[in-house]
């Protein structure tokens, strides 16, 4: 009986040591530590820089197979009423104070009511033209040459791995569960190979 119970806690051990060493050695060590004929670092700093080169090409990707909907979204009707009086008060400004100071000679000319009309028509326009624009503008910004390179170069940089590796603090209770699971594991698989054995 004990050796049948001593056996199943055995492999227990075994499970949740080899499941522990498994997910210590995704984040740790960071930096490559050398024993004689062996080199060993964890595999997310070790392959870091694959990691982070797979996930730009993903992100791009999305960011370019998603291009019309992302349009859509920041160009939406709604995002644009919400802009607007931030824009009716610059254009406001600008006729009010600034066009005065720069051409005293059309402030002589128009008044409240003429400022008023001015700026409904820029209004308009803009409420047109604004959407055009930002979509103008994302169109090139996909098109940029730069945009693929800098996203790689932002998620090589070693805040990004810093922050990679803070997140196994994040997954602990994870890993506790994981950890756990395979206890219980080891614990069924030595019964039952103790059970068929003796």
């Amino acid at each position: 009986m004990w050796a049948f119970l001593l056996s199943a806690f055995l492999h227990a051990i075994g499970c949740w040591l080899c499941v522990s060493l498994m997910l210590y050695l995704l984040f740790k060590p960071e930096k490559p530590v050398r024993l004689p004929g062996i080199k060993i670092q964890g595999m997310v700093p070790a392959n870091f820089k694959k990691l982070s080169q797979k996930l730009s090409d993903i992100i791009y990707q999305l960011l370019l197979s998603h291009k019309e909907d992302l349009k859509v979204q920041v160009t939406a009707p709604e995002k644009m009423d919400k802009l607007m009086p931030h824009i009716e008060s610059h254009i406001d400004f600008f006729l009010r104070e600034k066009l005065p100071k720069s051409m005293p000679m059309i402030a002589m000319l128009i008044g409240d009511k003429t400022i008023g009309q001015i700026k409904e028509v820029f209004v308009t326009e803009i409420k047109v033209l604004f959407p055009e624009l930002i979509g103008q503008y994302m169109d090139g910004l996909m098109e940029d040459d730069r945009l693929y390179p800098l996203l790689t170069e932002k998620l090589q940089s070693a805040s990004v791995l810093n922050y990679v590796t803070a997140m196994k603090s994040n997954l602990s209770k994870l890993f506790f569960k994981i950890k756990l699971g395979a206890f219980v594991f080891g614990l069924a698989y030595g019964l039952l190979i103790s059970w068929i054995i003796l």
